[in-house]
């Protein structure tokens, strides 16, 4: 995988002067043929996921790059401290305290933007799920007039307006109650890798999942004890299914920034999670508050990366076309 792309890993101490922080991990992408001008792209998973599971999508953005015209410098992905490698560099950390929070991940990416890593970079950033909540909350780390993406690329938000909550958050309160018993019951440990591979494709849960997707969550979403045994913790994504606020308070941000910048959104094809309504309480046209664009994935449900990455990958070729013209445009109206 990758053969034209350098790739190197990045463990981030958001806060240095903390002796008990926890560390954000990142992964690092940069094309041979990389050009200093170009946008460098910042990955947010979902709950329960880690940063590997972007390669599929990743690999396919960098075979087509040359081709859309993309003009990639480099990309980043990073983890949910909690979550994939971060959760196991973190672990001594995180049996002695509570979830990581969303508005904690939050502030560790905003302070990942702030670094010299990614300083005087154009950044695109690209989320999913309850990533997409955690990359907007991050920009309210920074003044309106220093945001520091050019845009950003959001992939089945599971956000809601405040007044969709509160006249349907009975609805919110079912799916995630749902999803709460699905996860409670899904094994959790295995003999082998290949074991839990097995076991994860047969699996009506993952069933639909793209194979290479699949393998990259059995490689680098498991853990192995001290005995070799093969285990998922899935605490982290049961926990996350109970943060309601910070996915009204980013719905709040995305309305405060929208103006500013472009931010393009992609659905899968078939509903399976938050309704079309939920989804559209997101925007306020009333206001002006509209998406620079919508796109749907066919073959595809709430997992989008997960069960069709190659299609998220032209969509993502798609958003990222338009917004070089968007930017384009907006230097133009200055002239």
């Amino acid at each position: 995988m990758f053969p034209e792309i350098q790739v190197s890993s990045l463990i981030f101490d958001p806060t240095p002067d903390s002796e008990n922080a926890l560390k954000l991990t990142a992964t690092r992408y940069i094309p041979r043929s990389t050009t200093p001008h170009g946008s460098t792209l910042l990955f947010v998973h979902n709950s329960g996921g880690h940063k590997e599971q972007w390669n599929p999508t990743l690999e396919q953005l960098f075979a087509r790059q040359k081709f859309a015209q993309l003009n990639i410098r480099e990309a980043w992905a990073v983890d949910w401290q909690s979550h994939g490698e971060a959760g196991q560099i973190n672990s001594v950390q995180l049996e002695n305290r509570g979830p990581v929070s969303l508005y904690e991940w939050a502030t560790a990416i905003a302070a990942f933007l702030r670094s010299d890593h990614l300083r005087g970079h154009s950044i695109v950033g690209v989320a999913e799920s309850a990533g997409s909540s955690a990359m907007l909350l991050a920009t309210q780390h920074f003044l309106p007039h220093s945001l520091p993406f050019k845009g950003i690329i959001i992939i089945e938000p599971i956000m809601a307006s405040r007044e969709y909550y509160r006249n349907f958050g009975a609805e919110r309160d079912r799916a995630m109650a749902v999803a709460t018993a699905i996860v409670k019951g899904l094994r959790t440990s295995w003999s082998t890798r290949e074991e839990a591979f097995e076991y994860m494709r047969n699996h009506i849960r993952w069933k639909k999942w793209d194979l290479r997707v699949l393998r990259s969550h059995v490689d680098h979403g498991l853990y192995e004890s001290p005995t070799g045994e093969i285990f998922c913790n899935n605490q982290p994504e049961l926990c996350s299914y109970q943060e309601i606020p910070p996915h009204l308070d980013a719905v709040d941000q995305y309305r405060k920034i929208a103006p500013l910048i472009p931010i393009h959104f992609i659905f899968g094809q078939k509903n399976s999670f938050a309704s079309p309504e939920a989804q559209q309480s997101i925007f306020d046209p009333e206001h002006n508050i509209r998406p620079s664009s919508v796109q749907h994935v066919r073959n595809a449900r709430h997992l989008v990366l997960q069960e069709n990455p190659d299609g998220l990958a032209t969509a993502i070729c798609m958003a990222l076309a338009t917004l070089k013209m968007e930017v384009i445009s907006a230097q133009m109206s200055k002239l």
